[in-house]
């Protein structure tokens, strides 16, 4: 009986949908919710550009009179994020932002570089962390290799035809 009722359960199961070809890359539709996103990182890089230029007059304790020496290159990386997304809000064609992406991760890479050249922090008197000291030129060469691997996974997706708004 349990065989008759497990092939009864067989034979009247629901058909399967057809299957939906999924679109190409060209035929799928921007999500919507880009351009709120492209606002909020202009909002927040205003803020990181006041903050960044007010820390030495802060005299925030794990930041060292080196930190002018890589100011300018901050400022330059903050105001072109500002740039980029602002004008995201208004048009973000594939072409147009694989080459602002591009350049914004060339400049986030000098700042990178910069900051570990110059390495403006002193932790030794913020809270007892003299650890990240040693931690953060770490994390900072872990950062770079990141916006390397960023840059090469982006001009291949866009080679590939597949999303590149990631």
């Amino acid at each position: 009986m349990d065989t008759q009722l497990n092939s009864n359960y067989h034979k009247n199961k629901l058909p399967t949908p057809p299957l939906i070809p999924s679109p190409t890359p060209t035929q799928q539709k921007k999500p919507k919710s880009r351009k709120p996103g492209y606002i909020v990182n202009v909002v927040l890089n205003i803020l990181f550009l006041y903050v960044a230029n007010h820390l030495i007059a802060w005299e925030a304790q794990f930041i060292t009179g080196e930190w002018a020496q890589v100011l300018g290159i901050i400022n330059v990386s903050i105001i072109m994020n500002i740039a980029a997304y602002a004008l995201f809000v208004f048009y973000d064609g594939r072409l147009f932002y694989l080459a602002s992406r591009s350049a914004l991760d060339v400049v986030s890479f000098i700042v990178g570089y910069r900051l570990y050249k110059v390495f403006p922090f002193d932790f030794n008197g913020f809270f007892e962390m003299g650890w990240l000291n040693e931690v953060v030129p770490y994390l900072l060469i872990l950062g770079m290799v990141g916006i390397v691997i960023s840059m090469i996974v982006r001009v291949a997706r866009f080679v590939g035809n597949k999303n590149i708004y990631y």
